[in-house]
């Protein structure tokens, strides 16, 4: 007696992968959805150990933050100073050739073109004097940006933003100098889906994550309006 062997007709085949694809569409917006939460925590993370160098550093540096230079700023957090071995930052990973590190949001998008990136994070300014007690890192003599001592930043302050990695030669970085105070972030939502480079950019679902003074990092979404002056919620 020969023994038959049971063969999936086409039909069969065509209906376990509808009904396999039909599963998978179910899944997938929860599966999207866990991974972009999960990209936002580590962002949170990322900008909580971002505070802890920034407050190490001013307490290693007389109360002052580190200086007004986009390029440099990863690098005077990392304790490495304003002199750049471009390629011992590189050999280190601290300025990686993609989005990775404490210095980078997991949520930020690539830019074509980079061959290294340096950080999605950026230090806050406000236009008051760097003299007064006022919000942001820096402020503002003449035109000039400089840093603002750490006891004369108000502890309600953000100290550092969410930005939109940006293209500048062969690497990226968020933001850009002049966009960090709270007159253009509190426009941010115009500029989505644009190549501006204001540095607060909604990477996580119209959300971005801010670092305040203190240490805490929260979640805003976009539209919400900050004190031109405190550089803290409206």
């Amino acid at each position: 007696m020969v023994k038959m062997t049971k063969v999936f007709t086409l039909i069969e085949m065509l209906v376990v992968v509808a009904i396999i694809g039909i599963l998978a569409s179910m899944l997938m917006p929860s599966l999207r959805k866990a991974l972009d939460t999960a990209k936002s925590i580590s962002c949170v993370n990322n900008m909580r150990q971002v505070g802890i160098q920034f407050t190490t550093y001013v307490n290693d540096n007389n109360n002052n933050p580190p200086p007004y230079a986009n390029y440099y700023t990863v690098a005077w957090l990392a304790g490495y100073g304003p002199t750049i071995n471009l390629t011992e930052m590189r050999n280190k990973g601290i300025f990686p050739d993609t989005i990775r590190g404490i210095y980078l949001c997991p949520s930020a998008e690539p830019v074509s073109g980079a061959d290294y990136y340096k950080h999605s994070y950026v230090m806050t300014s406000t236009n008051t004097s760097p003299d007064a007690v006022a919000g942001g890192c820096h402020g503002m003599i003449s035109g000039m940006v400089v840093g603002r001592k750490y006891n004369r930043i108000i502890n309600g302050s953000v100290v550092f933003t969410e930005g939109r990695l940006k293209l500048q030669g062969n690497y990226a970085f968020g933001g850009s100098q002049g966009r960090n105070v709270p007159n253009v972030v509190n426009s941010w939502e115009n500029y989505a889906g644009t190549d501006n480079d204001c540095v607060t950019y909604f990477n996580h679902d119209l959300k971005a994550n801010f670092l305040y003074k203190d240490g805490r990092v929260v979640s805003h979404q976009a539209g919400t309006l900050f004190d031109v002056d405190k550089w803290s919620v409206q």
